[in-house]
């Protein structure tokens, strides 16, 4: 996999990249130490009572998801023999720490926690008690969903979040340590898009053998926890576009050594049909960009802050861009 630097804090990997125009780096010359335990890994999921057919992905979602929790749990030590293996389901020497897994759910929804996840705090309130929209959702807010889930984790390990319907591959965990290991202290992994969940009938896990397509979207996050009481929270809802934008450019500030796998086989999801793309839903869109932009007015206020998210959002060509420095 080739890496390249973004910005200054940020690097991408993406193997479609063109040396002459990138600054192409090697992973040696990350090598730092991490920046929180990277044994002490949990896991955050919002989940929700939907139809038939969205409760049955989010099964399947949870039931990967316990999968590699379980492949995690120990550590790789260069030895797969029979007597290793035997030795440590006996002895559990070399166990690396299971990752918590963390459902938010609402507070009217706590049949909806899977069996093997710890329930955080149930959220309270949703994007329609704070504005009405014209087709009525209950969707949560992110920032509530953040700071429920970092409650219940490990305070000085790391936070995964990704949404219901994102599949891990069994090996996720490990190579999220791995990579954290690096001294990598903001990891952003896009997910792989394969058939719709319909195609596979009832051999759905033969999904996670296909490489699937590109997926530019955001929808996988690690970081410290302890960032989490740092960032500037926006009433952004989940389940509309342009939400993890405002998580985005929270991380951009607090991050020295950011990672956005662009190109990585770690996730997977089931068809593309971006529900929240509809017509009627499009004010819930426009909502989460108001929020994201003024977010980034917020952050900009400092200049250390402003330096890094001018950079990034030129480099990414962001649509939302920080206003320019008016000259005295």
């Amino acid at each position: 996999m080739a890496i390249f630097r973004l910005t200054g804090n940020v690097l991408v990997q993406d193997d479609v990249i063109d040396p002459a125009t990138v600054n192409v780096t090697s992973w040696a010359d990350i090598k730092d130490e991490p920046a929180a335990d990277i044994t002490r890994i949990s896991h955050v999921v919002n989940w929700f009572k939907g139809d038939e057919a969205s409760n049955a992905l989010q099964a399947i979602t949870a039931g990967m998801i316990k999968k590699a929790a379980k492949f995690a749990e120990y550590s790789d030590d260069g030895s797969a023999g029979f007597r290793r293996i035997l030795g440590r389901s006996l002895r559990g020497s070399s166990r690396a720490g299971k990752p918590r897994l963390i459902a938010c759910v609402a507070e009217k929804e706590l049949d909806m926690v899977p069996f093997g996840f710890r329930a955080a705090r149930p959220l309270t309130r949703s994007i329609l008690d704070l504005r009405s929209f014209n087709v009525p959702r209950r969707l949560p807010l992110l920032f509530d969903i953040l700071e429920r889930g970092a409650h219940s984790a490990y305070q000085e390990g790391f936070i995964i979040f990704t949404n219901s319907d994102i599949c891990l591959m069994p090996h996720f965990y490990r190579s999220v340590r791995d990579l954290l290991s690096l001294g990598i202290d903001c990891l952003i992994i896009n997910r792989r898009t394969v058939g719709q969940l319909s195609a596979y009938g009832s051999a759905n896990k033969i999904a996670m053998n296909e490489v699937g397509q590109r997926h530019a979207g955001f929808d996988c996050f690690v970081f410290p926890v302890a960032w989490v009481e740092r960032f500037i929270c926006t009433n952004a809802c989940v389940g509309a576009g342009w939400v993890m934008r405002s998580l985005l450019y929270n991380l951009v500030v607090q991050a020295k050594r950011m990672l956005i796998m662009r190109d990585a086989h770690l996730t997977y999801h089931f068809g593309n049909d971006e529900a929240w793309a509809e017509s009627k839903l499009l004010d819930y869109v426009a909502f989460n960009l108001d929020q994201a932009r003024s977010l980034l007015a917020q952050l900009c206020v400092d200049k250390h802050r402003r330096a890094l998210l001018s950079a990034f959002c030129q480099a990414h060509q962001e649509l939302p861009q920080p206003e320019p420095i008016s000259e005295p």
